[in-house]
Formats: structure tokens, sequence, C-alpha cells
């Protein structure tokens, strides 16, 4: 934890130094010191082990065998996995986090001013559905890059690209054909009205109160027509400590929809993913598959957040909204690291230096 909270403050810190004229190149060390941080990891996060043993796996077949019922992988990632066959794990690993911090990079310089491109860092580097989660999810974090890459077409109608995006992401995971809808916010990306925003927030805020009613009724559709993915199907066991998170998050969704109706372009479509990625938070709370729908929609935040820091005019209320996304971050970054489920995988970083054996 010690190793990640230190990489993470040095990519926060060169991401600030980008605001000055001479430092520009800050954001991009930023982003190269998250590359060799994911590229080097080693069995860090939940699932990095089953990752690896699916790799051996997979190349342990020849041919069309690969293909072998018994392997549980979308057919995308068993070709990513046959491809890497002469590098190893490591080499793949290290080729995906290249792509994700590509990627990234992009996403932060287009969308955000160069004065809170620090904040938009920190909150990848320490939102725990962000950086830390996608080190576990390796497959949906290749797919929700793969997203990102598909907004500029979304931005801009052309249905053929964003399509293809989504259909190469649900090669790495299927969930990402539940996407497909999205592309309606490219066709209608208009203004939210006051009969809509008081409807989203009044939802949202049912959603925490009521949403454990939603869990009988989803179970039974997916027992009953889709048994083989029930197993995802299970609440998330996730209570509310206090009302101090829904009260900050409802917040955030009244400042998301405020500040929607000055956006334009791909911003404006960011500012519609956020209310989404707010929304998946109740939902996920209850439903674990929901959360794993919500991941695409949380590099939303990064962006979002940042730009309404901005448009706060006076300085005192920017210092204390920056103050209080730093706060909350912080609170659910310390949460996640010593919950009984990510604790022992996210407790010590290690490097592949300390591997037995080169995969």
């Amino acid at each position: 934890m010690v190793v990640t909270i230190f990489v993470g403050v040095c990519a926060v810190f060169f991401a600030w130094l980008t605001k000055f004229k001479n430092a520009q190149f800050g954001l991009g060390v930023s982003c190269g010191l998250i590359f060799i941080f994911l590229a080097l990891r080693y069995n860090f996060g939940n699932d990095y082990q089953a990752y690896l043993n699916g790799f051996i796996e997979i190349n342990s077949y020849s041919g069309l065998n690969i293909f072998d019922k018994t392997i549980n992988y979308e057919i995308g990632w068993t070709l990513l996995s046959r491809l890497f066959k002469s590098i190893g794990f490591f080499g793949m690993t290290a080729a995906i986090a290249a792509l994700n911090s590509f990627v990234y990079y992009g996403f932060i310089k287009r969308n955000v001013p160069i004065n809170y491109q620090w904040l938009a860092v920190f909150l990848y580097v320490f939102s725990p559905g962000l950086m830390l989660t996608q080190c576990s999810a390796m497959r949906q974090s290749l797919a929700i890059n793969i997203f990102l890459l598909s907004l500029p077409y979304l931005q801009k109608k052309r249905a053929l690209g964003f399509f293809f995006c989504i259909g190469l992401a649900s090669l790495f995971h299927a969930s990402a054909l539940a996407l497909a809808p999205i592309y309606l916010i490219g066709i209608f990306n208009g203004k939210i009205r006051w009969p809509i925003r008081i409807a989203l927030i009044s939802t949202f805020i049912l959603l925490f109160i009521y949403g454990k009613l939603l869990y009988g009724r989803i179970d039974q559709i997916v027992s009953n027509n889709f048994a083989r993915y029930q197993i995802y199907v299970q609440s998330g066991g996730a209570e509310i400590a206090s009302g101090l998170g829904v009260l900050f998050l409802s917040a955030i969704l009244i400042l998301t929809i405020y500040y929607d109706r000055l956006q334009q372009g791909e911003r404006a479509i960011l500012f519609k993913l956020n209310i989404l990625n707010l929304m998946f938070v109740p939902l996920g709370l209850v439903i674990l598959m929901l959360g794993r729908i919500g991941m695409y929609f949380a590099p939303a935040s990064i962006i979002v957040l940042p730009i309404i820091t901005t448009a706060f005019k006076n300085r005192i209320m920017r210092i204390a909204l920056a103050l209080a996304i730093i706060g909350f971050t912080f609170y659910g970054y310390f949460q996640f690291v010593n919950s009984p489920v990510w604790k022992d995988s996210f407790k010590t970083y290690q490097t592949i230096l300390s591997a037995q054996e080169m995969y």
C-alpha cells in the first residue's frame, strides 16, 4: 500500500507541474509512472493469479484447441493470450498497461483544464473503482479502454466507429455489449430540462433507500432466463455507514446536472456518463453485476469533477470543493484497501522481479 500511495503522489505531483509553462511534459511523466507501476506489477489484485493461470492454460493447447469449452474467456482475450505466447504473460500485462496509459493520457489532456489535470490523475489513481480495481479486472480494464476510444465517434455521431469499438470491447469482456444503448446519448446530446433533473435526483435518492427491493426481481429474471449468469447476480453486501456519503454524492449529482448545460462536444457526453456513473453506485451496492456495468462510466468522473471545480468563480469555494473531493476519495480508498475482500491482494506491491520464474 505504501508503494501505491508513493507512486500515486508522485504521479499527481508531476501532473500538477503541467500548469507551469516550462513543465507541460508533467502529464506525460505522470502517465509514464503509472505505466511502470502497472507494467511491473506481480500478483497484485484479486484476479491476477487467475489470469496468469488462464494464460498458461490457453497456451498449453495447440491449434483450434485454444477454444476448448473449458476455457471460460471471451474469444478476444483467448486470441490475445495466444498472440503474446512468445513474449509471455508479463509482456502482455505491460502491453495492456501501455495502452491504458496512452488512453488516459489523451482522455485527460483533451478534456481537463491544464490547471486541474493533477486532480484528474489523483481521482484515477485513488478512486477505488478505477486504477486499483482495474488492476484486478484485466479483461474489463481493456474493454473500458476501448470504450473510452469510442467516445470521439459517439460525439460525432459516427455509428460505425462507435459500434465497432463496442463490438471489439465485447470480445474481451461480454458486458461491453450493454453499452450499445449509450449511442442514444450521442444522438440526443441536448441540455437536461428541469423535469428530467428532478426525476434524476429523486431516482438517485430512492435507489439508495429502496434499491434492495430490486435484488429479488432481477435474481428471478436471470435465474429463469439466463441461468449461466446467475453467479453474477448476487448482493453486493455493502451497507451505507452514514448519510454523509449519500449527501456528498447527491451534491455531485446536482452539480453535474447543473453544469451540464454549459458543456459542448465530448464534455457534454461525459457529464451525462457521469450521471449514469452516479446512478450505478446505489445499484452496485445491491447487485454486483450492475456495479460491473457501472465501471464503464466511472472514468467520466475524473473529467467531470475537475471541470465542475474550475466552474466555481469564488476561489474559496473552488478550494473547498477540491478538498471535499480529495477527502471523500481518500476515505473510499482506505476503506477499499482495508476491506476483507481486497486487503490481502493489494496489501503489498510486488514487481515481476520477485516472481519465482518469468511467465
